[in-house]
């Protein structure tokens, strides 16, 4: 897969960080390469633009890996914080779920009488 497929996939899922990181690896993956292609150029200029790429690479794959470890440590204490309301406040969880579960499938029968 390269960079063009890979961030036309995770565009179809934009929900998914998992596609935006699995394009943005392929995009590393090519920079990596088109660096290595060029290594047997010779200039100054060539060396320049090859270093430049290689610390903005760089770059760009600390700030993803960081913002993937933000994501996982508030995706966490998201998590921990409803389980601990959820324990707190059971009897009501389970009335605004049933109350939502009503809703629905109200909205669900009723909108399968139109089609009939």
């Amino acid at each position: 897969m390269n960079a063009n497929e890979a961030v036309t996939a995770a565009a179809v899922d934009p929900g998914k960080t998992e596609g935006l990181t699995s394009a943005l690896r392929v995009l590393a993956q090519d920079a990596k390469a088109l660096v290595a292609a060029t290594s047997s150029q010779t200039g100054h200029q060539f060396a320049r633009a090859r270093a430049r790429a290689d610390d903005s690479l760089a770059a760009a794959l600390a700030y993803v890996g960081d913002m993937q470890d933000s994501t996982l440590t508030r995706t966490r204490a998201l998590g921990r914080a409803t389980d601990t309301y959820v324990r707190a406040h059971r009897w009501e969880v389970l009335a605004a779920s049933a109350a939502v579960g009503f809703v629905l499938g109200a909205l669900v029968v009723r909108h399968g009488d139109r089609d009939s």
